[in-house]
Formats: C-alpha cells, structure tokens, sequence
C-alpha cells in the first residue's frame, strides 16, 4: 500500500471512528441527566432510579448484537452490491428489534416491583424504582428499534447521523425533564416520561433515516 492509499485509509477510519466514539459516550448520558435531575429532588428518589436504571441497562446491553450483528450484514450486502438483501437485512433488523422491545417492555411493566425488590432496596426506595421502571418500560421499544437503526446506517457506514440523533434526544430529554420534575412536581415519574418521549422522538428520527432512497 502506497503512502498515499494510507493516508486515505487512516482518515476513513478517523472519519468514521470519531462519531463512533461520540456515540458510546453518548449512549448513557440519559441516565446520567435523570441523575443529576432526580439527585436535587431527595436522595430516596435518586436510588429508586439507579435501581431502575440497573434493570433497564441489563435489559438493554443484551440487545446490542442487534447493532453489531446489523451492522456487518448490511455492510457485507452492500459491499456486494445487493441492495436488495441489504434491504432485508435492515427490515428484518426493525421487526427484530421492535418485537424484543415490546417483549421486555410487557416484561418489566408485570414485574417491575420483582426485579427492584431482588436488588435489596427498602421499601420507599423500592416504590420510587418501580414507579421509574413501570413508565420507562414503555420507551425499550423505540430503545431497541434505535438498536437496530444504528446498526443499519453503520452498515451504509454512516455514523455521524446516529451520533448527531442521540444528541439531539438527549439535550430534549433534560428540556423535558426539567419542568416535568420541578414544575409539574412529577418527580421520578416525569423523569420517565420525558426519557421516554426523548427515546420515541430518537427512534422515529432513525427510522426515517433508514427509509430506502
């Protein structure tokens, strides 16, 4: 390789492996503003949520081959030149992931009040996770469904667009989040409910971008 083809190569994978990098430390900025956000409203509320978000980043991390496994489909289908098994690819990524988000939601809205319980919390501890998780459940289908996207668009190698989504989603979810909590006094639960409307918002964004031209 010349050192020209090399100089090209390197700023292929810089292009593309600086919004990578953006996206992984993105990723869990939403728990950390519903931290800093529930963290000013009472120290119970704060742990009924990092309990919550223990069971909800479980139930997430065992989606992620969704985007890996996405991803180098779509890529290899593309690098052959079918568009049109990169296509099926890509749907039946979506199907995939909307079916287990629905499933782990149906999951964690029956049996929230079990899984913070196995995590030891006190009583009113507990009651706060369980209202934060019973909500929040709602919003793992839209989560995975970003899952998948992101694994689509990696496959067209397009990783700025996902980076720039979860950006987006997670600077609404504190403009959100804010008067929902304190001036609405929702509390834990209007953190839910904005993280939530913020992760809808994202997937349906995603989705768009993953509409065949």
């Amino acid at each position: 390789m010349s050192t020209v083809e090399r100089k090209r190569v390197d700023r292929t994978l810089f292009r593309l492996a600086v919004p990578a990098l953006g996206t992984l430390a993105v990723e869990p900025l939403n728990v950390a503003t519903d931290t800093a956000i529930i963290g000013r409203v009472g120290s119970k509320e704060l742990a009924g949520l990092a309990a919550a978000a223990t069971v909800l980043a479980l139930v997430v991390a065992g989606t992620n081959f969704l985007a890996y496994g996405t991803t180098e489909r779509v890529a290899n289908a593309r690098g052959a030149g079918d568009v049109n098994r990169s296509t099926s690819f890509a749907r039946h990524a979506l199907i995939l992931g909307a079916v287990i988000g629905t499933s782990a939601c149906l999951v964690l809205f029956l049996f929230a009040d079990n899984l913070i319980a196995l995590l030891g919390a006190g009583e009113e501890v507990s009651r706060h996770g369980t209202r934060y998780l019973t909500i929040a459940a709602f919003g793992l289908p839209a989560v995975v469904i970003m899952i998948a996207a992101q694994g689509i668009l990696r496959g067209h190698s397009d990783y700025r667009r996902p980076f720039m989504v979860l950006m987006v989603s997670n600077i609404l979810n504190a403009v959100i989040e804010i008067p929902l909590v304190f001036w609405a006094g929702w509390s834990i639960a209007g953190s839910a409910i904005s993280t939530v409307i913020a992760q809808y918002i994202g997937a349906i964004w995603l989705l768009a971008m993953c509409r065949p031209h």
